[in-house]
């Protein structure tokens, strides 16, 4: 939320417009943070955070990894992990996923709507690992035990963004 009021700002200042996009919450546990030994320049972190917030795609990543490699040496894990969050974000939001959060063993999806295909190619992603409930706020809950939380991530996201075969 920070970095979507200091981007709104930032393009105010400009004179740009503001463009509103379905954002995805994502709430897990992971370092995923840019530590002040590998950035120390406060104004510098944080143009860092505002572009690994826009990532979209694995060819934005790996541009702001090379970046990062190229200014300030070879990012730690703790960078690694927000720039993975950051992209798997941004991907959950394009497949109307609202948020995610980790409960213990689980990744909590919620989405605006259950697409059944979308459902459909998690369940052959990860099979018996994922679960539906639709008493409260509808979510599917995929089970990460032994799997590690960005790598289920990574999974059911790229589950959810295939394209239907067609026949």
């Amino acid at each position: 939320m920070y970095l979507q009021l200091l981007d709104e700002a930032v393009r105010e200042q400009r004179g740009e417009k503001t463009v509103h996009k379905e954002e995805c919450l994502v709430d897990v546990k992971i370092n995923a943070f840019i530590p002040e030994k590998y950035i120390s320049n406060q104004a510098q972190r944080v143009d860092c955070y505002r572009k690994i917030a826009r990532i979209e795609t694995d060819e934005d990543a790996e541009d702001i990894t090379d970046e990062l490699i190229d200014r300030y040496g070879e990012p730690p894990e703790s960078v690694l992990g927000l720039i993975d969050v950051a992209r798997y974000r941004n991907r959950a939001a394009s497949c109307e996923v609202s948020e995610i959060t980790q409960n213990g063993d689980d990744l909590v999806f919620y989405m605006t709507k259950f697409d059944m295909t979308r459902l459909g190619n998690v369940t052959k992603a990860v099979g018996k690992r994922m679960r539906l409930e639709t008493i409260g706020r509808p979510r599917m809950l995929v089970n990460v035990k032994g799997m590690g939380v960005l790598d289920a991530m990574k999974t059911v996201i790229a589950a959810m963004t295939e394209m239907p075969q067609q026949n």
